[in-house]
């Protein structure tokens, strides 16, 4: 090769070489770090699941007082029987049972198609309410001694038979209603029951006479019509809360109590007794509704009274008397 052509070709390489270190730069082609790369950071392991708590569970007599009532009522023809005689533990979930601190609080089974008889409760001395209002239920009522919680007992609607029984001690009952049933004897004394606001009876074969009700400052209700009660109607001057006074279709004898200081009063029915004497004042103020009221027949002494005329809306409202 001829010294130009030597010449030309070494210029050519070094041009090439020139553009390939360029192109290469432009890439950012670097040169390898000596540093090592760091380590990735580890993720944190997750904090481990702690095993649940077992539920609290009423005790094995609570429970043992629940299969009773299940199998007493037949359980197994109920309407709703969710979850009924499940394993120990699970007594809170089964249906109509409410349970506060590991302990049965409430049962309520309203219209839930139970019959046969209810078993012995005293098992239960947590117990605040006792629902099994509008079945077929039959037999007696079970003693209530032990349920010294209970604020609220209704059985009303069922086929009940026998006496009714004690409620001395219940200080925090406020509702007991045996409505419509066939329940016979007395009725049982509300002294003590301060708390009281429905005292009811109605639609029974109950007999005896209409217990002293002074000192129940709460009572809202008192129905114990159709029955077969004798005797007088003791003072309802102790009941400025009461409202409804419903005593009508029974034997009853002697006058009408005064009704002073009695301003929350809304129906006061008396007929179809023996009644006598002259009617008293309604409340001043009065909250007697028109037509709500009823005092004859009865034995009463006619008089000119308006304000009876307008609660019974009859006028006279003595023209049913005799």
């Amino acid at each position: 090769m001829n010294r130009p052509a030597v010449r030309a070709f070494f210029a050519v390489l070094s041009s090439a070489m020139i553009m390939l270190a360029v192109s290469c730069g432009g890439n950012g082609v670097t040169a390898p770090s000596s540093e090592p790369s760091p380590s990735p950071t580890p993720s944190p392991s997750p904090a481990p699941t702690p095993s649940p708590s077992p539920s609290p569970a009423p005790s094995s007599t609570e429970r043992a007082a629940l299969v009773a009532l299940y199998n007493s009522t037949v359980g197994s023809n109920w309407t709703t029987h969710t979850n009924w005689n499940g394993d120990a533990g699970t007594e809170c979930t089964w249906y109509g049972v409410s349970c506060t601190s590991n302990h049965v609080t409430g049962i309520s089974l309203s219209a839930n198609r139970l019959t046969g008889t209810i078993p012995p409760l005293s098992a239960l001395t947590n117990l605040t309410f006792f629902q099994v209002d509008n079945n077929q239920l039959t037999g007696s009522i079970p003693s209530l001694a032990e349920l010294t919680n209970l604020h609220d007992f209704n059985c009303k609607n069922n086929q009940l038979t026998g006496p009714i029984p004690s409620l001395s001690g219940l200080t925090n009952l406020t509702d007991f209603n045996v409505i419509g049933n066939q329940l016979t004897g007395p009725i049982p004394s509300p002294a003590g029951l301060t708390k009281m606001n429905d005292f009811s009876f109605a639609d029974n074969q109950l007999t005896g006479t209409i217990p002293s009700l002074a000192g129940l400052p709460n009572l809202k209700y008192f129905l114990a019509y159709n029955n077969r009660l004798t005797g007088t109607i003791p003072s309802l001057t102790e009941l400025p809360s009461l409202a409804y006074f419903m005593v009508h279709n029974n034997q009853l004898t002697g006058p009408l109590p005064s009704l002073t200081g009695l301003t929350n009063l809304v129906s006061f029915n008396v007929q179809n007794n023996q009644l006598t004497g002259r009617v008293p004042d309604v409340p001043s103020p009065s909250a007697l509704l028109p037509r709500s009221s009823n005092l004859c027949p009865n034995h009463l002494t006619p008089s000119t009274n308006t304000a009876w005329d307008t609660a019974t809306g009859s006028i006279p409202w003595s023209q049913q008397c005799s």
